[in-house]
């Protein structure tokens, strides 16, 4: 009999996954926008600077929202918990008082 949360849980992650690859396609995607939105006005005599501003302020809200999401799902490495296995294997040492080498 298969367990019914290691089944969920394999679902959830290959489903995060699946977001994750859309997500960065989406942000990438969005930044190639950047000079065709604006290029239409690149000769007239408007201020663009205020709107170009939010433009790019509106992306990073973006970005951060994913950056919230993706914590919330706790995909991003903030424990230390997260680091153990790039962290060298313990060295054991002996307690045993023959092994010592009196000098």
């Amino acid at each position: 009999m298969h367990n019914p949360s290691s089944i969920s849980h394999s679902h959830q992650l290959s489903f995060t996954l699946q977001q994750l690859s859309l997500f960065s396609k989406l942000c990438l995607l969005t930044m190639s926008f950047f000079p065709a939105v604006f290029a239409p006005y690149k000769d007239s005599k408007v201020d663009l600077l205020a709107p170009k501003l939010l433009f790019i302020a509106l992306n990073l809200g973006g970005l951060a929202l994913g950056v919230w999401k993706l914590n919330t799902l706790g995909l991003l490495p903030t424990h230390a918990s997260d680091w153990v296995s790039s962290l060298p294997p313990a060295q054991v040492q002996s307690l045993n008082p023959l092994a010592c080498t009196m000098s």
